[in-house]
């Protein structure tokens, strides 16, 4: 564990799950083991979404979301990444949705970083924050940026069986 002060002011204490920039999504919530695999509940609505070539199984369980991968795609698998592994778990009120999103590092337990979003009138889902970066050869958080791959989550809904 190590103290991060930002530059707008903001301190954080970083350890596995870490805290994000003010003013942005909710802080992630660090009792979430994005390995837990429960089952959904039968009330639980599931639908198939596709994100970055993996199939996705979006559950919805009252107001809560979560999302999990069905078929993570080539190369996550050695990230961490295995179906059934949470990416998602957050609050949906009406289209627009607030949690915790998780991004996976070979050898490193996942990090989670708050997001929010909402989904279109195409039921796509896209969610943002500020997604962790990793130290080179380390699995110590160093930053936070709006500008990576992780920081822009889009999910599609996949049309029928996935």
């Amino acid at each position: 564990m190590f103290i991060r002060v930002f530059s707008c002011g903001v301190v954080c204490l970083v350890s596995l799950i870490s805290c994000c920039f003010a003013g942005d999504a909710a802080r992630p919530d660090p009792s979430i083991d994005p390995y837990f695999l429960d089952s959904p509940p039968k009330s639980a609505a599931v639908e198939p979404y596709t994100h970055n070539g993996s199939e996705m199984i979006v559950e919805t369980r009252g107001d809560s979301l979560h999302i999990r991968y069905e078929k993570p795609r080539a190369g996550l698998a050695s990230a961490g990444a295995k179906p059934g592994t949470l990416l998602f778990v957050g609050r949906r009120t009406g289209d627009l949705v607030e949690g915790t999103a998780f991004v996976f590092k070979a050898n490193c337990p996942p990090a989670g970083y708050g997001v929010r979003g909402r989904f279109n009138s195409r039921f796509n889902l896209i969610l943002e924050g500020s997604a962790p970066r990793w130290g080179p050869n380390s699995c110590a958080i160093i930053t936070y940026a709006r500008a990576s791959a992780q920081s822009r989550l889009v999910f599609f809904e996949a049309f029928g069986d996935i």
